[in-house]
């Protein structure tokens, strides 16, 4: 774009030079025409013409210079259109992986408060099941105290009964005897009693 202004610039210069030479030139004529002579006005003239002339050849070589940067500036018109088209389709393709990366990063973070959310859920429930275990243990060890100490009994009481039993039968066993004794006892007594009654009765017919 600053190249091109350039150009028309020049242009605009060159356009203006020539007509601004070309009325300098219609103004000297006119004057030499009243004050030279023909001959001095062919002089003036070609000097004038090669000043023009050489005016010319650097016009000539800017443009040809102004062209050739020209041609540079659309090369490279061209090079940035390309790289465009590359960054243009580069940052269409990031975009979509971006796009891409953003739905994976939901459905991961999605998944991440799901985990955290279970975590959690598994948390309580796992100091839910510690408080109970440590309540059963509790139980347990009192019920195991309990238990020992209803077998200590039991065994206790279980030797008592052996002991009672045992005494029991010792008491039936005496009972028993004593009361085969009492019988045997009461055998001789009253034998003895009937010996004693039938001497009475012969002691008494005798004094008869």
């Amino acid at each position: 774009m600053k190249h091109l202004l350039l150009v028309l610039t020049i242009l605009g210069s060159i356009q203006a030079f020539a007509d601004k030479v070309e009325d300098q030139s219609t103004e000297v004529e006119a004057e030499q025409m009243d004050v030279y002579d023909q001959k001095a006005i062919e002089q003036q003239a070609k000097k004038e013409t090669a000043a023009l002339e050489a005016q010319s050849k650097q016009l000539q070589a800017q443009m040809v210079q102004l062209q050739a940067e020209s041609k540079n500036i659309g090369s490279r018109i061209e090079q940035q259109q390309a790289y465009y088209a590359k960054v243009a389709k580069l940052s269409k393709e990031t975009s979509a992986q971006a796009a891409k990366l953003q739905a994976q990063r939901n459905a991961l973070k999605t998944q991440l408060d799901t985990l955290r959310s279970k975590v959690s859920q598994s948390q309580n429930r796992l100091q839910s099941a510690n408080e109970l275990t440590k309540n059963l243990n509790g139980e347990i060890r009192t019920g195991t105290r309990e238990k020992s100490q209803l077998e200590a009994r039991f065994r206790t009481a279980e030797q008592k009964i052996q002991r009672s039993q045992q005494e029991i039968k010792r008491l039936r066993d005496r009972q028993r005897r004593l009361s085969e004794g009492n019988r045997v006892l009461q055998q001789k007594v009253a034998t003895v009693e009937q010996r004693a009654h039938t001497a009475d009765d012969r002691s008494l017919e005798d004094e008869m």
